[in-house]
């Protein structure tokens, strides 16, 4: 800071203060209301499930999980029918169960496979046009 050696240079001083006062005074209002709005319960909700979600690794994960789980559903209703008994209901169980499991765990190969099936039908299409 400059040296102040007369009144004009105080009162110049005491002005540049003042605004840089009312600056800072408005940065931290909105320091306080953005913060106050990345506290309320849905946003943290928010944000958790966001950072959680574009984890790679439990991006896979829930492909795999929701592939094996709509994979195995549509099996036992397409396989077991809907069940009347307890030993039918009891084998589409299994059924189920066993379909999710091996869906889950070979997900990346299945993906895979779709988007080349995929790729390939587009690719057909478009030599017809």
């Amino acid at each position: 800071m400059q040296s102040i050696h007369t009144s004009e240079d105080i009162k110049a001083a005491i002005q540049a203060l003042e605004g840089r006062q009312a600056i800072e005074w408005l940065l931290l209002k909105d320091q306080i209301n953005n913060t106050r709005d990345s506290l309320q319960p849905l946003n943290l909700l928010k944000n958790s499930l966001r950072d959680v979600i574009s984890t790679p690794v439990i991006k896979d994960n829930l492909t795999g999980t929701a592939l094996g789980l709509i994979a195995g559903y549509l099996s036992k209703i397409v396989l077991a029918g809907i069940t009347h008994g307890p030993i039918k209901a009891i084998m589409g169980a299994l059924l189920q169960l066993r379909i999710t499991n091996v869906v889950e765990n070979n997900s990346g190969t299945i993906t895979h496979s779709i988007g080349n099936l995929y790729r390939y039908l587009t690719k057909k299409k478009a030599e017809k046009e």
